[in-house]
């Protein structure tokens, strides 16, 4: 009973962390990038860009505990010899990506946020948030195959 509340736990924070990352990446951000042209306003980029910041700063935190929840969980699971190459492939890029994004684009991107426009004008910046969109776009794939993964495993009884 005990490994069936886990099991399930686990995978609601895997389905809360796939639900958020796509309404963030597909819903959220081009609403918000694109918020002068739905509304009449004089909302620059860089202020869009900060509001952004702050969404993600928040979205973070379940970033981060999902990135926690998946090593230890898929640490013990290998451990148990219960091993799958698609489910380690798919944890792996999911917790390093989930962290590349906590840990080194956003502060990042927040940082230069905090020196000013000139700041988020820059190659440096541009490519930095380039990479953050690639990341990101990274993490909902392998957190999606890891979930549809655990999924499959679960019903055909070997999770």
């Amino acid at each position: 009973m005990k490994q069936k509340i886990i099991e399930i736990s686990y995978l609601l924070l895997i389905a809360l962390t796939i639900g958020a990352t796509f309404t963030l990446g597909i819903l959220v951000a081009p609403v918000i990038f694109n918020m002068s042209d739905l509304i009449i306003s004089n909302v620059s980029k860089f202020e869009n860009g900060q509001i952004m910041s702050e969404i993600f700063n928040r979205y973070n935190y379940l970033l981060n505990l999902s990135a926690f929840f998946i090593t230890i969980v898929e640490i013990r699971e290998y451990l148990r010899f219960n091993r799958d190459k698609i489910v380690l492939l798919s944890a792996f890029f999911s917790v390093t990506t989930a962290l590349l994004f906590t840990l080194y684009y956003t502060p990042f991107i927040i940082q230069a946020q905090q020196i000013g426009v000139s700041a988020t004008e820059t190659s440096a910046f541009e490519g930095m948030h380039k990479g953050s969109v690639i990341d990101f776009k990274i993490l909902l794939i392998s957190i999606t195959v890891l979930f549809v993964r655990k999924i499959y495993l679960l019903n055909r009884g070997e999770a």
